[in-house]
């Protein structure tokens, strides 16, 4: 008897710690959606420095290759974003890309908008190959073991990302040495 009465008082006490974790895993968004959540903004943040750096690129490089480069990532990135926020309406997901970049983003960006130039046309490329690098990680990471959806998204990206890198290097490769 007293076992039972034990074990009554002891499911009183622990119904509402039950309840209450039971609405905190409620409002906790799901594994997958953090996931998700995660890619989002740094493909998103990748896309948004991109566009920045080489909208600078324009404004201050002078050589031609660069420029072209450039132009061809302005154009390519603001794609992608948009079919990234695309992808997110039709997956009805309520994650939604960051409007500006993140702090370590910005100082690169900072750092690009305030180098002299003749140094500037190298460290663009140089940010260009390493940035280009990441989100070719980032695409194909996500592309074997993200969320169902956004899979073939990252496929594509991970092309796209491939692509970038090898143009960045091959116009990083063509600068000249006092460029370098």
């Amino acid at each position: 008897m007293n076992r039972i009465i034990t074990f009554a008082v002891a499911a009183l006490l622990a119904g509402p710690a039950f309840a209450q974790a039971a609405r905190d895993a409620a409002k906790e968004p799901a594994p997958h959606i953090l996931d998700l959540r995660k890619y989002v903004d740094d493909a998103a943040s990748a896309d948004l420095f991109e566009v920045k750096a080489s909208q600078l690129a324009l404004q201050r490089s002078q050589d031609p290759a660069i420029r072209e480069f450039a132009q061809h990532m302005v154009s390519e990135h603001t794609e992608s974003s948009n079919k990234l926020k695309v992808e997110l309406d039709k997956a009805k997901v309520e994650v939604q890309p960051p409007k500006t970049l993140p702090p370590e983003k910005q100082a690169m960006l900072d750092r690009l908008m305030n180098i002299g130039m003749e140094d500037f046309n190298k460290m663009y490329m140089s940010m260009q190959i390493a940035g280009h690098e990441e989100a070719l990680a980032l695409h194909s990471e996500f592309a074997k073991s993200g969320t169902d959806s956004f899979r073939t998204f990252a496929r594509t990206m991970t092309t796209h990302a491939k692509d970038h890198l090898d143009k960045a290097k091959r116009v990083d490769s063509a600068l000249p040495d006092v460029a370098k």
